[in-house]
């Protein structure tokens, strides 16, 4: 099957996306969300697009829902979080309180931290997962990682 052309015509740029035998020419993936073309200067179509109230809310909903999809399914789930601020520690889940004024002293005196940091772990199989946010070096991580096994 072919398709016949004007002389005049310029033939579709893209492929499958921009006007082959799948998809509407010119429309793309952005005509198939509801997306459509809104100003005609002389004989082109323009580039621009009509955001309708109802585009935005498929959006929105569509967007709500890889949200909801990330936090149940691939989010990491902690068992605890020690967070670092300002030189003060903070702890929240399943830290034991006798353990807390250790680490908190570990933290601040022997390895001096002074930015933001915050340290994350779970259990998996009676093994400790930790994991890190903020500037630690490597070497750093592996004292924290240490610590926290043979004490908790």
């Amino acid at each position: 099957m072919s398709i016949v052309r004007p002389p005049n015509a310029h033939p579709p740029i893209g492929g499958l996306l921009a006007g082959g035998p799948l998809v509407p020419a010119r429309l793309g993936i952005l005509g198939m969300l509801g997306f459509k073309k809104n100003s005609v200067c002389g004989s082109r179509m323009m580039d621009s697009w009509d955001f309708s109230p109802q585009l935005l809310a498929r959006l929105a909903v569509v967007a709500f829902a890889v949200y909801v999809i990330y936090f149940f399914v691939f989010r990491r789930r902690f068992e605890f979080a020690i967070r670092l601020r300002r030189g003060s520690v903070t702890f929240h889940g399943r830290v034991p309180v006798a353990m807390q004024s250790g680490i908190s002293q570990f933290l601040l005196q022997d390895l001096s931290l002074t930015e933001p940091v915050s340290i994350y772990g779970a259990w998996n199989n009676r093994r400790l997962s930790i994991w890190f946010r903020g500037s630690l070096s490597d070497g750093e991580k592996q004292r924290i990682r240490n610590f926290l096994v043979g004490r908790l």
